[in-house]
């Protein structure tokens, strides 16, 4: 299918979703201002508070049209998360008619630190590694300075800036020289709206971004 491109106008309404960590988060916007948001920490079973949390959503806004949006954080982050939260938007894009904008996992997470020129953001990748990006936060969306990357801790919490994320949180003591952002183990989604300019797919076109193997391509039949 193929690919356009949404005008920097904010659509009438739109929901975020993330789900590539342990705290999985969703808000809900109209006209670009976050009306409504939760987090929760998942230890396993998501569906069990992320289906619930679409619907109050849903019903916050009274309900989407095709012209709204969906965002949702494509990863990097834990594999089966990351299908759960991106299979859950595709179907409900799907159901409503409505297109889908795909985030970095890592970048929703550094919105939530504006105005910083360097933004480091790190999930927990197993066996002593992290899923690392870094961003520029000080224009309207963050801007990656490097390619996100699957790498050693120490490799990742290098130089000066604040680091948030779950993985910073675990590897606390090995921060060095970065500075601990307040809730880093959090999944704010309600400074999401900057990302509702961004490209919007069909359903089908969404790619997950995992940095071990190659990307995937989610589609209905597929789940």
């Amino acid at each position: 299918m193929g690919l356009s491109a949404v005008d920097a106008s904010a659509p009438r309404a739109a929901i975020v979703l993330d789900t590539a960590g342990p705290v999985i988060g969703l808000a809900a916007f109209e006209h670009g201002v976050c009306v409504w948001s939760a987090q929760e920490r998942i230890v396993q079973g998501a569906d069990g508070w992320l289906l619930p949390a679409i619907a109050a959503a849903c019903e916050r806004l009274g309900g989407l049209l095709p012209e709204d949006r969906l965002i949702v954080g494509v990863g990097p982050g834990a594999f089966t998360g990351v299908r759960v939260g991106v299979a859950a938007v595709l179907g409900l894009a799907e159901s409503v008619g409505c297109r889908v904008i795909p985030v970095s996992s890592l970048a929703l997470r550094a919105a939530a630190f504006p105005g910083h020129a360097r933004v480091v953001v790190a999930l927990d990748a197993r066996k002593d590694k992290v899923y690392v990006g870094e961003f520029d936060t000080r224009g309207s969306i963050p801007m990656p300075l490097v390619e996100e990357r699957d790498v050693l801790p120490d490799a990742a919490f290098l130089g000066m800036g604040v680091v948030t994320g779950e993985g910073a949180c675990v590897y606390r003591e090995r921060l060095g020289a970065l500075e601990l952002g307040a809730d880093a183990d959090a999944c704010a989604m309600a400074a999401a709206g900057c990302f509702l300019g961004g490209v919007a797919l069909d359903p089908a076109a969404v790619q997950l971004a995992y940095l071990r193997g190659e990307d995937q391509v989610v589609t209905l039949k597929k789940r």
